[in-house]
């Protein structure tokens, strides 16, 4: 099933008169629906329509607007008023990211009618089902993916690691959608109850190292969890299966993340170490990793290197349990690692810079991406990666879905 997410809201948001059309040709900004509520509640007056102006400003393209201008289609600001209202309602902790590079080609007048009738029951993230993952609308863009010269060794990165991802390189992604939070172990029982399919043992920490127990699973990965927690102890050929089974449940068509979209989706237009900037130690406002609670609750624990806060969490944590990155996205670093499709390089020589995945090399192992629970602040930069073989399953690896737009 096809959405039409994105162009709709873009749609929606680009269309208002009494917003200048002398914005910059390429905007991608974000407002809060919290704001936009307490604007809502103001009197109506000219200030408060100034205000209203104000934040749709915030969150409209200026390039499409002056596109839909000149075709003579303007939309009224009550009309756009009220569809923000239907929106935040619905999603009242959102922060609307909105992209519109992607609709340059969307602007025949049949077009234009086909999705002012999405725009009045096309919601800005969406679920096929009841337990399908809730999805959002990525934008398309262009970023600079890797890290930056100097940056592992400032963070004494062990050496072992260092250079996986270099050459830093410009990589275009187009627009898709991703799951907001990471599958669940809840959304995952449907899934293996629905197919019988076993668990054949997972990683879990032994006394020096990860061992194999045959015993663990993803219903018992050796610490408490509950449905709202994040799925751990799936292969990649388990979060594989999985994307095919709700494909043929749904059809829509899932799939896992390229490592070019995870990456992207993670910074979400920011160029700094993590989503929330340089500060390890912040880490605990944003991610579940190593930190206090880590070393004073987990086994063994207490002489790592963990970020100096306190995340409420030595183990896994509730899905959205920490704030969203500017896509709307949660958990993209730390609480699991996550699975992608991409076959594992050793380096960016000759990686795509198209935002598809690789597929040669070394298939048996694939990408893992954004750290998790147990990885110290070294270890859940925006830009770690690390290769796994496809049939392991480890007690803190997870993953996340896509689908095509």
């Amino acid at each position: 099933m096809r959405t039409a997410l994105s162009i709709s809201l873009a749609l929606a948001l680009t269309l208002t008169s009494g917003i200048s059309a002398g914005q910059s040709m390429w905007v991608e900004t974000a407002e809060d629906c919290g704001e936009w509520a307490k604007a809502r509640k103001l009197k109506r007056s000219s200030p408060h329509e100034a205000r209203l102006v104000g934040l749709l400003d915030g969150m409209a393209v200026g390039r499409m607007i002056e596109i839909w201008k000149a075709q003579g289609n303007p939309m009224s600001k009550e009309q756009v008023y009220s569809w923000m209202d239907k929106y935040c309602q619905a999603n009242p902790l959102s922060r609307v990211v909105i992209g519109a590079e992607e609709l340059a080609n969307e602007r025949t007048n049949g077009e234009y009618r086909r999705l002012q009738k999405n725009l009045s029951t096309t919601p800005l993230s969406d679920k096929d089902c009841a337990h399908c993952p809730e999805m959002v609308v990525i934008p398309a863009g262009q970023f600079v993916m890797g890290v930056a010269p100097g940056e592992e060794e400032r963070a004494n990165l062990p050496e072992e690691f260092r250079n996986r991802s270099q050459p830093q390189r410009s990589v275009n992604v187009k627009h898709f959608s991703a799951g907001r939070f990471e599958v669940t172990r809840g959304q995952y029982r449907v899934f293996a109850e629905a197919t019988g399919r076993a668990s054949d043992g997972c990683f879990v920490w032994g006394r020096a190292e990860l061992e194999m127990d045959p015993a663990k699973s993803w219903r018992d990965p050796g610490y408490a969890q509950d449905d709202a927690h994040p799925v751990t102890c799936v292969s990649w050929e388990n979060a594989s299966a999985y994307v095919m089974w709700l494909s043929r449940h749904t059809g829509r068509k899932y799939r896992l993340f390229t490592e070019a979209e995870w990456e992207y989706a993670a910074r979400a237009g920011t160029t700094t170490t993590r989503y929330w900037g340089d500060d390890a130690n912040m880490t605990c406002d944003y991610a579940n990793g190593a930190d206090r609670s880590t070393a004073a609750l987990v086994p063994g624990a207490g002489d790592w290197y963990v970020a100096n806060c306190d995340d409420r969490y030595a183990y896994t944590a509730p899905v959205g349990s920490y704030r969203p990155n500017a896509f709307g996205l949660y958990d993209m670093l730390g609480n699991v690692e996550e699975w992608t499709q991409d076959c594992w390089i050793g380096n960016y020589n000759g990686a795509p810079t198209d935002g598809s995945a690789v597929a040669a090399g070394d298939c048996y192992l694939r990408v893992v991406r954004g750290g998790s629970w147990v990885d110290s602040p070294v270890g859940v930069p925006a830009a770690y990666r690390v290769g796994s073989h496809t049939t392991i399953s480890v007690y803190r690896r997870g993953f996340r879905i896509a689908t095509d737009m």
